[in-house]
């Protein structure tokens, strides 16, 4: 007994029942009536029926259970691992198989074999049918002997500086990668491109292909490649002299390989389609229209479609004596097209078809779909991706709806078996068939990736070239139970020992972009090591931007970041497409569009909490936004809405728009609103929506910009190359007008009698309405990007290049300047004593007019434009944050962490 309790005695005791450890085993008889009932027992058992019968099963797994007492109890140790093949070489089961793995590898590390450990523990992984106590142990075993198993492998690639084009191809039936990098001009006039090829397990070898400065890569393998120019191709190996190939003087439009093993191309002309073999013009095809480019099988590169003009689609088969078929059966202009071995999808405008049979000509079924959706083919199911991240799944074959889900999805990366996504969250995500997502990957924010799946790794490339590569087996295991295991050893940290500190400092450390990791990095961080503020924030952003970190729900970590920032409440908006919407804040109240761009969200706005969300039925361009008494007004491109945010969509009315709007502004009024063809129409709110416009008036031919001072009696109306006019809200006439100047206004800021116009060369020019005279005009050298002022006082004035004026509003007089660091479509808010401005670093500034900062508030990423009302400024961010800030000059603020 005293052996069995010794170290052998762990293969045996991890099998058993809920962990448990069994105390005394004096026969074998016990052994296995424990294990029957934990066989039958099993909610997996059951569900496989690759095996002959349960019978034969049970039968397998009890020999198992035999072989592996011979282990441990009398040490039969070749003898157990010969059984344990011979189970693998007779078995279908996935329980089976995997615990015959699984003891093999227990067996193999026990013996501190660990190369065969962790070959059989794989294998145990890939079958799933472990349970749920084998899947803990098989993971944490492996992190422990080879973390890079489990887990994220970064890898610098320092002459890999920025990923350009990508190629494509098969090899031995493995679809590999080459990526090219940024030219380098060489001293012998020839330039010497940098490349990696990428094999299956995603490990890269860099390469050149040289080509002369006016030549480019037109396609590569990594056996062959094509260079050329608008006249002629070059066919290479990379140890043999490229071959010439003359096209007769037309211009090429591209050249693709048919086979990766073979030397076997084709070169796209204008109106022919050249086959060749070993530089050898084979075949020429004609085709129809001007330009054309090519879609291959997936499984078979020497089929495909050939897309011309628009109209034209030929299906290829370069196997057959009649390569190329035209398709005449369209039903109209084609947009997209996408192929495998069994079917075809024909996107349209408005619908997309797949298609079937000889030639790809039989209709299958159609269903409805917009330009900006994202179709993709497998050999079962057909997916939609909508932009804002709605996933559709179709049964290939009968077109039926098998499910939807909102993912946040940016790209697709499907195969027959899973579906790989790209997601506007910055991860990583494995979803089965069945639409459930079964694990998800954090890459880190702010990095745009290029990610390739290569036999069963995903390789995810970052720019300045570093590769991070996943092992997708594993990855299933890595998101469930490793990060609720994880999650319980932070919690319980402060009561664990010196080894799950350990353990949980290299889990963290191997996940750099993942969110939950973060999560649990910041709270470790902050109870228990002494790490700086600023290491400790760092964490904490990662983490809040997290999808682990819901939208609009109170968290610790939304919670800790608010504290972190000093505001008054920070908010998670739900993740979409990078852009700042619009906040318009009304008494207790604040509206923003969701960055999906169709929602409206309102706010309260003393503490962040959602109070409603209205869902318009098709995007939004921003162009009008207003609040005005119980009405919210929105637009498309074609409609206008009219919402009353407390009866929502149901009380929403709308109508068309019969041009695409140039500027609105709202006045007592009503709703003034200009297009770019220089027609001004006014529409009364609330009443004037059944009737349509209260007038239309065509007032010049290009596009107005509208003002409306609130102690004028006309709207201020600027014609954008330079002209000048008084309208009567009343009936829309032209009461007075004049000429500014030649040119392209950019920015207005108008108040009494007084109208300044910035324009697209630096000038600024002041011009009393009344008098029609120049006050005057003054040159800041750059294109103008914004003017606001304080009444009579004061005129502030930024440029392109990012320069900041305070002007004398009376005379033009310079008072100050300085550079400031914004983002781009970022201006100043100005107020009575200085005016708040939204910087880089990324960072919340209050400044006196001579610029000095006086409130400070740092940032989690760079903001938008901020919006006061009353004691509060509010902003958001470009990481999907709103936040709420104190105007008061007393507020507590930090310039650092």
């Amino acid at each position: 007994m005293k052996k069995f309790t010794g170290q052998n005695s762990n293969i045996y005791r991890s099998f058993l029942f809920n962990g448990q450890c069994l105390l005394c085993i004096g026969r074998l008889f016990q052994i296995l009536i424990i294990t029957c009932f934990f066989l039958f027992s099993s909610p997996g058992f059951s569900n496989d029926t690759r095996e002959g019968s349960p019978e034969e099963t049970r039968t397998k797994m009890l020999h198992i259970q035999k072989l592996c007492y011979e282990y441990d109890i009398e040490g039969k140790q070749n003898s157990t691992k010969e059984g344990l093949h011979l189970v693998i070489q007779d078995s279908y089961n996935s329980s089976v198989l995997s615990n015959a793995y699984f003891y093999l590898g227990k067996i193999y590390d026990h013996e501190k074999n660990l190369d065969s450990a962790v070959h059989f523990f794989q294998k145990a992984l890939k079958e799933q049918g472990l349970f749920e106590e084998q899947l803990t142990l098989v993971f944490r075993r492996l992190i422990e002997i080879n973390p890079e198993l489990a887990q994220p492998i970064t890898r610098e690639q320092t002459s890999i500086i920025e990923v350009g084009r990508v190629f494509s191809f098969r090899k031995n039936k493995r679809r590999q990668f080459i990526i090219q990098s940024l030219p380098q001009q060489a001293n012998n006039q020839e330039t010497a491109g940098n490349y990696m090829l990428l094999n299956s397990q995603g490990i890269g070898g860099e390469f050149t292909i040289p080509h002369t400065d006016k030549e480019y890569v037109l396609d590569a393998t990594s056996d062959f490649y094509l260079v050329g120019n608008q006249n002629s191709v070059r066919l290479g190996a990379y140890q043999v002299p490229p071959k010439d190939i003359i096209t007769d003087g037309e211009d090429i439009a591209s050249a693709h390989f048919l086979s990766s093993e073979k030397s076997d191309f084709i070169i796209l002309l204008p109106h022919q389609l050249n086959v060749y073999h070993n530089g050898v013009l084979q075949s020429s095809i004609s085709h129809e229209g001007s330009s054309c480019t090519w879609h291959e099988v997936e499984t078979s590169p020497e089929k495909g479609f050939l897309f011309c003009d628009d109209r034209m689609l030929y299906y290829a088969d370069f196997n057959t004596e009649e390569p190329l078929n035209r398709i005449t059966s369209l039903s109209g202009k084609l947009f997209f097209v996408s192929i495998s071995e069994h079917a075809a999808i024909l996107q349209y405008q408005d619908r997309f078809e797949i298609r079937s049979g000889k030639n790809y000509a039989t209709t299958r079924w159609t269903s409805h779909s917009k330009l900006s959706d994202k179709i993709y083919l497998t050999k079962n199911t057909v997916l939609l991706q909508s932009d804002n991240g709605d996933v559709k799944c179709y049964n290939a074959t009968s077109g039926q709806k098998m499910w939807q889900q909102n993912y946040a999805a940016r790209t697709l990366y499907p195969s027959d078996d899973n579906i790989y996504m790209l997601t506007h969250y910055h991860a990583f995500a494995g979803v089965g068939m069945d639409g459930k997502i079964n694990w998800q990957y954090e890459f880190g924010w702010n990095n745009e990736v290029s990610p390739f799946l290569l036999d069963g790794y995903l390789v995810i490339h970052l720019p300045a070239g570093l590769q991070i590569k996943l092992n997708l087996d594993l990855m299933r295991i890595a998101s469930t139970k490793y990060n609720e295991k994880l999650s319980r050893l932070i919690n319980q940290m402060s009561d664990g020992d010196k080894d799950d500190h350990l353990y949980a400092e290299k889990i963290l450390k191997l996940e750099p972009g993942n969110g939950l990791a973060w999560k649990f990095n910041y709270l470790y961080n902050n109870q228990f090591k002494q790490t700086s503020q600023a290491e400790q924030f760092t964490s904490l952003v990662q983490a809040a931007r997290s999808f682990h970190t819901a939208p609009w729900q109170s968290s610790p970590v939304l919670d800790y970041l608010n504290q972190q920032l000093k505001s008054s409440w920070i908010w998670k908006r739900s993740y979409g497409p990078k852009y700042y919407p619009k906040l318009i804040p009304r008494s207790d109240r604040l509206l923003y569009i969701e960055n999906n761009n169709q929602t409206l969200t309102i706010l309260s706005t003393k503490s962040g909490q959602m109070l409603e969300s209205i869902h318009i039925p098709e995007e939004l361009d921003s162009k009008i936004c207003f609040w005005k008494n119980d009405t919210i007004l929105v637009s498309s491109p074609e409609k206008l809405y009219l919402v009353p945010p407390d009866k929502g969509v149901t009380g929403t009315e709308k109508f068309s728009l019969k041009k695409p709007v140039c500027d609105a502004v709202i006045s007592p009024e009503g709703l003034f609103i200009s297009d770019w063809f220089g027609q001004l129409s006014r529409l009364e709110i609330p009443g004037g929506f059944h009737t349509g416009f209260k007038w239309t008036k065509q007032i010049s031919e290009n596009g107005l910009l509208l003002r409306k001072p609130n102690n004028q009696k006309f709207i201020d109306a600027l014609d954008i190359k330079g002209h000048y006019y008084a309208i009567n809200p009343e009936n829309g006439s032209v009461l007075f007008d004049f000429n500014i100047s030649k040119g392209t206004i950019t920015a207005v800021y108008s108040f009494d009698s007084v109208v300044i116009t910035g324009f697209d060369d630096g000038v600024v020019i002041c011009k009393d309405k009344h008098s029609k005279t120049t006050r005057w005009r003054r040159n800041f050298s750059n294109q103008i990007f914004s003017l606001d002022g304080v009444a009579n006082n004061l005129l502030l004035i930024t440029t392109a290049t990012k320069q900041l004026f305070c002007v004398n509003i009376k005379n033009g007089k310079l008072l100050s300047e300085t550079n400031i660091s914004t983002p781009i479509v970022n201006t100043p808010t100005i107020t009575n004593d200085g005016y708040w401005l939204s910087t880089t670093e990324p960072a919340l500034e209050k400044r006196t007019f001579d610029h000095q900062v006086v409130q400070k508030y740092l940032l989690t990423d760079f903001p938008g434009n901020p919006v006061l009302h009353d004691k509060m400024v509010f902003l958001c961010t470009l990481d999907g944050f709103i936040a709420a800030f104190s105007r008061n000059k007393d507020a507590k603020v930090s310039n650092s962490y």
